[in-house]
């Protein structure tokens, strides 16, 4: 008997992001989105022409810090620290992100 199951967490969000204006090479900044975390898990078993699952969709709120860097007209860098809390029916599910990255400006 084959069976073949898949799990997937999807987020979503939409919000603000406040920087200061820009002094020189670097800029830092804050945001907050809010919007929403669905889960879905699916179980399919071979011979068997229905598929079982479940999803479920819950809050989501994520504020984050982070800053920017130009390194020259067409390049430049950026860190970013986030807390993402997801609503869950009995309690809530914290996660901490951080995110580092390069970033090409196209002109």
């Amino acid at each position: 008997l084959s069976v073949d199951a898949s799990l997937t967490a999807t987020h979503f969000g939409f919000g603000g992001r406040w920087s200061p204006r820009p002094t020189g090479t670097y800029r830092p900044y804050a945001q907050a989105l809010i919007g929403a975390n669905r889960d879905s898990f699916a179980l399919k078993a071979a011979g068997i022409s229905n598929r079982v699952g479940i999803s479920e969709t819950r809050l989501m709120l994520q504020p984050g810090v982070g800053i920017t860097g130009a390194y020259s007209d067409r390049w430049g860098a950026f860190a970013q620290l986030d807390w993402r809390y997801v609503q869950y029916q009995e309690e809530g599910d914290n996660n901490v992100r951080f995110v580092v990255g390069a970033r090409l400006y196209m002109k």
